[in-house]
């Protein structure tokens, strides 16, 4: 259950003499009201309903003030200015200061010193803005000059991961980090930022979309761990990792900020190096470290269309035919690229000159095999009678394939010699 909410209440102050226990009693001034103010703070409307928010979603904050008997009374932000639903008085001749908590957005059942623990899945627009939202203030003021006013923090740090989707075609499907502490047994209001005393617990965190190859999300804060990989899967079933290296921690009222690239994987576009190392960075939400944060290994590919035969990429001039296979880049639905330098004289075998299309299990090739493949032509899923397929003349070629599933053939659309075999 999620539990944004705190379950504690203030008690009432008590004045201790040395024979007895004398209760003081609040008894309001209601000739002065306490004046409020706020910093730092946008209100935001849910698009869709929340329960325990107040009427204008999350328009208003909720005060406290134990010695003038405020606990978690309703106030509407407007610009700068808060406005209590029901009045807070200063006492009747106070002079003293009195200690004023703030936690916005409001919550009918929200005290100031409980558990809460973030949503582990922040890819809803809602679950992400209401925790990137969550902030309190602290304040300490009295009757002289009457105004109290609240600069809000963010007691959380905030995580954006920036993705440069090399890709093509293949977009991001989800970005996760993983291991992270997200529940706090308490969270204490009475601190600026808020103060979360963090449970061991660990797990991992969905970002949401929040920008054009933008993620985000909401952690409490922590010191980073080589557990929290990075884990970008892609609608194709491509999985890149990342690696947190070096000391970083997350921070209060920070945001860290992370660049990724997506490069194809090796025979993809002719690139060998599938993702490149990125540093966090470090601002206000102010200055702070910066951490490494490398690639694991090599991405695991996902429902590639491949390649493979008498072809080879230029950092693999010198391998036999049919060595490797190497992976299309999908550049729109069902249409897929790759630049390959191809050469019968890779094998002796007449049988094995040629190359053929495959994705996962299916094999796609020519029905003839004594001629050379021309475009538009179809190649379909093979069996004992299907040829490899062959072209003109050993060169460096760009090849576009488009897949027909209603027909689960493989169309050779367009064959471009860019010249020699490199």
């Amino acid at each position: 259950m999620k539990r944004f909410l705190f379950f504690a209440a203030f008690a009432t102050a008590a004045l201790v003499s040395c024979n007895k226990a004398e209760v003081e009693t609040y008894v309001p001034d209601t000739n002065r009201a306490v004046k409020f103010t706020v910093e730092n703070i946008s209100s935001y409307v849910f698009k869709s309903p929340t329960l325990g928010l107040g009427a204008d979603g999350c328009s208003t904050v909720g005060i406290y003030a134990a010695d003038l008997g405020a606990n978690n009374v309703e106030a509407t932000v407007s610009g700068t200015s808060l406005t209590p639903a029901s009045t807070i008085y200063w006492g009747v001749g106070q002079t003293t200061p009195t200690t004023f908590v703030a936690r916005y957005p409001y919550y009918v059942d929200a005290t100031i010193n409980d558990a809460y623990a973030i949503p582990a899945d922040q890819s809803s627009e809602d679950t992400f803005t209401y925790q990137a939202n969550f902030m309190s203030a602290v304040q300490s003021a009295s009757p002289d000059p009457g105004t109290v006013t609240f600069d809000f923090k963010h007691p959380f740090a905030k995580i954006v991961v920036n993705i440069t989707n090399n890709l093509g075609a293949d977009g991001v499907a989800s970005v996760v980090m993983k291991q992270l502490k997200m529940s706090a047994s308490t969270l204490d209001l009475t601190t600026a930022p808020a103060t979360p005393t963090l449970e061991e617990t660990k797990t991992d965190v969905t970002a949401c979309l929040t920008g054009e190859n933008e993620y985000s999300m909401i952690v409490m804060p922590q010191a980073a761990t080589n557990e929290m990989d990075i884990v970008v899967t892609t609608t194709l079933g491509s999985v890149y990792t990342f690696r947190i290296t070096g000391d970083y921690t997350f921070q209060a009222g920070k945001v860290a900020t992370a660049n990724l690239t997506l490069n194809p994987a090796e025979g993809q576009g002719g690139s060998r190096t599938p993702v490149g190392a990125l540093t966090f960075g470090t601002t206000d939400w102010s200055s702070g470290s910066a951490a490494t944060v490398d690639a694991v290994d090599t991405p695991v590919v996902g429902n590639y269309f491949q390649i493979g035969g008498c072809v080879y990429s230029a950092e693999n001039k010198g391998d036999d035919a049919w060595a490797k296979y190497y992976n299309m880049l999908c550049t729109a639905e069902n249409v897929w690229t790759v630049t390959i330098n191809y050469d019968e004289a890779m094998t002796d075998d007449e049988s094995g000159k040629g190359f053929i299309v495959r994705r996962g299990e299916a094999y796609y090739g020519m029905w003839t095999g004594s001629e050379n493949v021309t475009a538009d032509y179809n190649l379909d899923p093979t069996d004992d009678t299907h040829k490899n397929v062959k072209l003109a003349s050993a060169g460096n070629y760009t090849l576009v394939f488009t897949y027909l599933p209603g027909e689960n053939k493989v169309n050779v659309t367009t064959i471009t010699r860019n010249g020699d075999a490199e």
